[in-house]
């Protein structure tokens, strides 16, 4: 399993050299965040916790997006071992055979369990955003690995030692452990790793074309037993006794710890799972892909035919073929003056379709982009200007970065694919100014929210 996690980890982390939208992220998680356990003896209830770290999101469509990233999460769960009673044999500092008794007056046991967790999550989203926000769903699994594992305990007990050889109960000797003893005692833990099924809903707002802020909901569930044994003969008891010292004695913890009845040992648990559920932030900042940069080679300019040889045999053959000629060049140039007319309109046509707040070009606008950036290299003579347009949606300043983004980002692609920036004489905005359609729906205002090429100097 953990061999499979990170295989796919590493193989998504490959996708990040292909075109797409990239995201990375930060995050914190609170909420219920527990051990979950069955006990035989005594009462369990969870506790808060949660997680925080950082991750990344590869967007393959404007819905779909895989995602990996790391973060710590804090496990912890409450226990309640008051009115118990344990019993067991065992001997004294002299080496002499009793039966130890523990009485338990009043128990508090808190665990606390850490973990490095690794998410490799599946994430839905809506194609874009409206008034500014998204609906997101994600679901997947995690790998915790245990960092660390602690439990304190508060109690208060009374212990007695009964000797079979003497018919007789020791109740107050306290250099011998007996007695009624309040204190407070600290130990570690220890877990194996966990695999954990995940999901997550909530909305993704908008915050500018760079950065987003996800607020939802989550549930992580673990799948696995992370104790380490669940036999009671490998453990020791709830109490220890320490026949070296015995006023010393050792309190474990119901997890890895075991008791004593009618002769038998028993497990307090035999499983234990993390569990948490809550809701979670998550501040992400968009990467935006750079475009390939093609190099520049010097025009092919395809040799001359020779002129031929003049007819000297004849002065009407000569005019003839002068006449002829002429006539070919003449349906030449009006051939390439209707082919550059058909090309100014082709690269005047709108390149519409974006996103609400999309400035970079997406799969769609490069592929219109590289049928006008085939036509301007066709005519190295010829300069532009972009426009960038937005549609109604947005305030008048995010409609005005929108669309400076938009011809920005155009201008860069073009130069990218090896138009001279020269020939780019310059950029603006309209913002919503000049609508091609009424704003009055979506599909209206995606034709709205557009780049126009416009051709400014044709010779």
């Amino acid at each position: 399993m953990k061999k499979i996690i990170f295989s796919i980890s590493f193989i998504l982390l490959g996708f990040a050299g292909l075109y797409a939208q990239h995201e990375i992220s930060i995050h914190g998680s609170g909420g219920l965040s527990t051990l979950r356990y069955d006990l035989s003896e005594g009462k369990r209830s969870g506790r808060l916790g949660g997680n925080f770290g950082g991750g990344y999101h590869y967007f393959f469509n404007p819905r779909w997006a895989l995602g990996a990233g790391v973060e710590f999460a804090l496990y912890s769960a409450k226990t309640d071992l008051s009115d118990f009673m344990n019993e067991y044999m065992t001997v004294d500092y002299e080496g002499n055979d009793f039966e130890f008794r523990t009485v338990f007056d009043k128990h508090k046991e808190i665990q606390h369990g850490m973990m490095l967790q690794i998410p490799l999550m599946l994430q839905f989203q809506e194609g874009e955003f409206k008034n500014g926000r998204q609906f997101y769903a994600a679901a997947g699994l995690k790998m915790g690995l245990p960092v660390g594992g602690n439990y304190k305990t508060k109690f208060t007990v009374v212990n007695s030692g009964y000797y079979e050889y003497e018919r007789y109960r020791y109740e107050t000797d306290r250099f011998m452990g007996f007695g009624s003893f309040d204190d407070k005692y600290n130990g570690s833990l220890d877990f194996k790793a966990a695999f954990l099924a995940a999901a997550e809903v909530g909305i993704k707002w908008y915050l500018n074309e760079n950065m987003s802020l996800y607020t939802g909901i989550y549930l992580d569930y673990g799948l696995n037993n992370i104790l380490k044994t669940a036999n009671a003969s490998s453990m020791p008891s709830i109490v220890e006794y320490n026949a070296a010292d015995p006023p010393n004695f050792e309190v474990n913890s119901v997890i890895n710890s075991q008791y004593t009845r009618g002769g038998s040992d028993r497990l307090f648990t035999d499983k234990l799972s993390p569990i948490a559920a809550g809701v979670t932030l998550r501040l992400a900042f968009r990467i935006a892909p750079r475009a390939a940069v093609i190099d520049e080679q010097e025009p092919i300019i395809p040799e001359r035919e020779p002129e031929p040889e003049p007819d000297d045999d004849s002065e009407r053959l000569a005019a003839e073929e002068a006449e002829r000629r002429a006539k070919e060049e003449q349906e030449q140039r009006e051939e390439a003056e209707r082919a550059r007319k058909e090309a100014i309109e082709i690269i005047q046509q709108p390149i519409n379709d974006y996103h609400l707040g999309q400035t970079i070009p997406g799969a769609y606008q490069m592929q219109r982009l590289d049928e006008r950036i085939e036509l301007l290299q066709q005519y190295p003579d010829m300069k532009v200007f972009i426009h960038g347009h937005t549609c109604d949606i947005g305030t008048r300043d995010a409609n005005e970065r929108v669309g400076i983004g938009r011809d920005v980002k155009a201008r860069e692609y073009l130069i990218s694919k090896g138009i001279d920036a020269s020939r780019i004489v310059g950029v603006d905005c309209k913002r919503d100014t000049r609508p091609v359609v009424p704003n009055t729906n979506e599909t209206n205002r995606r034709i709205n929210r557009r780049v126009e090429i416009e051709v400014v100097e044709q010779r």
